[in-house]
């Protein structure tokens, strides 16, 4: 009788959270406060749907001549993979949340709004984008 759970993908789908969750967990420990210098491309970001998931298609599309109908399956599996992560990033904090004592989860809680807010400053989290650099004179140009 079967239970009606694909086991190869529920391997897939929390070996693949594993590692989105390491990456995301490297990248915030690795950051660097410094700001780039004048000219250097902004930092990739490698989520399935954001700029590193299109660069990820345009290469594929270069590289194997995909057809727009695959371009749009692709798109499709990577939105898909995205929600399947999130639901099991959400699934894994509250489990870890359950585990903890109601001084830890009060710390837990303040933690995660501090990673939320974190991600959410900048291009990617509300839209705005960061302001120029300052021209040779060392002011702000006008925006």
């Amino acid at each position: 009788m079967s239970s009606g759970i694909n086991p190869y993908k529920a391997v897939r789908a929390l070996a693949l959270a594993a590692v989105m969750a390491g990456l995301g967990a490297t990248a915030m420990l690795a950051q660097d406060t410094a700001p780039p210098a004048a000219g250097t491309p902004p930092p990739s970001h490698h989520r399935m749907g954001g700029p590193g998931g299109d660069r990820m298609i345009d290469h594929l599309q270069k590289t194997l001549n995909l057809t727009p109908d695959q371009v749009t399956q692709i798109k499709g599996i990577q939105a898909d993979s995205r929600s399947q992560m999130m639901a099991l990033h959400k699934a894994e904090q509250d489990k870890v949340r359950a585990t903890l004592t109601d001084e830890q989860k009060t710390k837990f809680d303040q933690m995660q709004a501090r990673m939320k807010e974190h991600r959410g400053r900048g291009p990617r989290g509300n839209g705005a984008t960061p302001p120029p650099p300052p021209d040779a004179s060392g002011t702000q140009p006008p925006q």
